[in-house]
């Protein structure tokens, strides 16, 4: 199939980018009809999906008349742009994969997640712009704030995990934050493993295998235990 714009032999790279401005724009189309229509994203979760079902497919038939690069997979894009309005954008894969316990930032460019009691730096790469807009939509739902007068939070996500965020001057340089996903089974056991909210330096390093019990005075944490 030719995608408008881009010419054949063209960089597998190029086909990305466009690929990635084609779901960009249904979720442009998306976030209107959601003003529009005076939807809360985080709330009306049905309507929600209906309407980005709709406008996925709506683009898709636009896209076979030329003009509009065509969408490679319907579900994946539908999925995408949900995400992106309604959920928690980049992070959202990890707090719908239920092998994942805790997922944290220690800096835009390293997300981790710990599967398993075993810590994984993620591919995923964000911007400190994303990183602030993220904690912002995760705090909306809590009525809580994070700024230099309140420099950590400790909130509940919707689906009852646990957020921490802590940011400069507490932190050096970088927003950090922590979720600790609610599970069914309880107690966590973290086995290869530990993050720590370190407030002198950066929050949730990783370091050598320790068991301490880390009560969070200063940073606004919630008691918690780490161990190897």
């Amino acid at each position: 199939m030719q995608v408008p714009g881009v010419s054949q032999g063209s960089d597998p790279a190029t086909w990305g980018e466009v690929l990635v401005d084609a779901v960009r724009t249904v979720e442009s189309e998306v976030r209107e009809l959601v003003r529009r229509s005076r939807l809360d994203p985080t709330r009306d979760l049905q309507e929600m999906r209906q309407l980005v079902h709709d406008a996925v497919a709506d683009y898709d038939e636009r896209s076979l008349h030329g003009g509009l690069p065509a969408l490679s997979d319907l579900g994946e894009a539908t999925k995408s742009v949900l995400d992106a309005v309604a959920g928690f954008g980049p992070l959202q894969q990890y707090l719908d994969d239920p092998a994942i316990e805790e997922i944290w930032i220690n800096a835009p460019s390293k997300v981790f997640v710990a599967r398993g009691g075993t810590a994984e730096l993620t591919n995923t790469i964000l911007t400190a712009d994303e990183v602030r807009d993220l904690v912002e939509r995760m705090l909306k739902s809590s009525g809580r704030r994070v700024d230099l007068s309140s420099p950590f939070v400790d909130a509940t996500l919707p689906d009852g995990s646990r957020l921490h965020v802590v940011i400069p001057d507490i932190t050096g340089t970088h927003w950090n934050l922590n979720i600790r996903k609610f599970l069914s089974t309880g107690y966590r056991h973290f086995s290869n493993s530990w993050r720590r909210w370190d407030c002198s330096r950066s929050v949730m390093g990783d370091g050598a295998p320790s068991q301490r019990l880390f009560d969070g005075l200063g940073c606004g944490c919630s008691p918690f235990r780490m161990t190897h």
